[in-house]
């Protein structure tokens, strides 16, 4: 008997702590929704929820219990009190009876997690990510960059074909994603850079290998929104630039991958094979990169395939693709092209400050939005 009514007694009092605990958390919840409530007349309802069989916590507890047996207990004295194994075991079994029936409660640390992503807005902005296709490539990322041979060796078909296919990857791209494009021959330089004058600043030795002075102006490439202004000022250098002599893969490469942050994507283009210095030196520079944080795609215009193996080396080590087109293929595209377009925008093309691309850096991936130009002189023209 004594052990029965220690078993109501403890019973009894995790019902009524059950019911304190529940009515002080429901309180403090509707304490913090009212608290910054703009309408401060605002009456709030809880509603409870019945048990299935309709019966209220009270009836369920004098059915359980009854009341004139229940004496008054102090809750303090539960502290003191001890109970063998078997009694906690039965009562443990009797709580989760109760439980079911009781309302559940919220926790203070799930209902701050709750409240926080609400108010953040779920998914926050951040890099943009661009899709776009050169040459027959497909690929995106937030920072695509470009470098492009303009070397003398390019022929009048080969640079219709390119500067066409140039233009519709950039303009493809969209305004939120970052955009880097560097071209090269011997020298290297950038499309608001003239390539001729940039000669004077590198050592040649003779074997297309070329070594920025001591006190050469280095093209340092920096990123630009492929936003409509900066489309059209691009557009332009593209097609305006000149050819200059030499080709050395290993210093545009180089200075591209100084970029910080380093592009997701680039597209590597060239008609023309190099030393085998050059070539080592880039594979070494390549292999230098972490796998997988850049994809390095390469497109050989004209060349045997013997010449462009490292080519398709540098993709393959990178997760990157690898085109080969003959000369019938770029002669047969180039006949399909419109004419050239003549009149062009006299745009600057604005570079994005270092903390602009810190800012647009930052955060989980987002779709960019895309081709801010529509012009019918721009044709991609896919080469299968």
């Amino acid at each position: 008997m004594q052990i029965q009514k220690q078993m109501k007694r403890a019973h009894s009092a995790s019902v009524v702590i059950s019911l304190i605990v529940n009515a002080v958390l429901l309180v403090a919840l509707l304490f913090f929704l009212t608290m910054d409530s703009e309408n401060p007349e605002v009456n709030y309802q809880v509603k409870v929820i019945e048990p299935t069989e309709q019966e209220t916590i009270e009836d369920l507890e004098e059915e359980i219990i009854p009341e004139e047996e229940v004496p008054d207990q102090d809750l303090s004295d539960l502290a003191s009190m001890e109970f063998s194994s078997d009694f906690m075991s039965d009562i443990s079994s009797e709580m989760e009876a109760v439980d079911q029936v009781v309302t559940p409660t919220v926790s203070p640390v799930s209902l701050a997690s709750l409240v926080s992503s609400v108010s953040m807005g779920g998914d926050g902005e951040g890099p943009a990510v661009g899709a776009t296709s050169f040459m027959g490539q497909k690929a995106s990322g937030s920072r695509i960059a470009f470098i492009i041979d303009y070397s003398k060796s390019m022929k009048p078909d080969q640079l219709g074909v390119m500067k066409s296919e140039l233009t519709a990857a950039i303009s493809k791209i969209g305004d939120s994603a970052m955009v880097s494009v560097l071209f090269f021959s011997g020298p290297v330089w950038r499309p608001d850079q003239d390539g001729g004058s940039q000669k004077q600043y590198w050592n040649n030795n003779g074997h297309h290998e070329y070594m920025l002075k001591d006190d050469g102006v280095a093209p340092e490439p920096k990123y630009f929104a492929a936003n409509r202004g900066n489309v059209e000022a691009v557009k332009r250098m593209i097609y305006e630039t000149r050819t200059t002599g030499g080709t050395d893969w290993f210093n545009p490469f180089y200075y591209t991958l100084a970029l910080n942050p380093r592009p997701n994507v680039i597209f590597f283009m060239t008609d023309g094979s190099t030393s085998k210095t050059s070539i080592d030196r880039t594979m070494e520079l390549v292999k230098g990169v972490p796998r997988g944080s850049v994809q390095i795609n390469t497109v050989a215009l004209g060349l045997s395939e013997k010449q462009a193996e490292p080519l398709e080396t540098i993709a393959e080590m990178t997760g990157g693709d690898f085109r080969l087109f003959s000369s019938k293929e770029i002669r047969d595209a180039y006949n399909a092209l419109p004419p050239p377009p003549e009149n062009f925008s006299d745009r600057p093309l604005r570079y994005l400050s270092d903390a602009e691309v810190m800012t647009r850096g930052n955060g989980p991936a987002r779709r960019t939005r895309q081709a801010p130009v529509k012009d019918d002189s721009i044709v991609e023209f896919e080469i299968l």
